[in-house]
């Protein structure tokens, strides 16, 4: 997951959530979520499922 790492932590773009979502969802099956609420801040919730091999 080095590539998302990246995608986070470099210059703002404006891509770095779209393409954070089609690694996390398109490359590897997870899910990405967002919940905001006005005055509290933004949660960011990342799903990946664990394969065993």
């Amino acid at each position: 997951m080095p590539n998302l790492l990246i995608l986070l932590t470099t210059k703002p773009t404006g891509l770095g959530l779209s393409l954070s979502y089609d690694i996390i969802t398109k490359g590897h099956g997870g899910a990405l979520s967002v919940e905001s609420t006005e005055g509290r801040g933004t949660t960011f919730r990342i799903i990946l499922s664990h394969f065993s091999s």
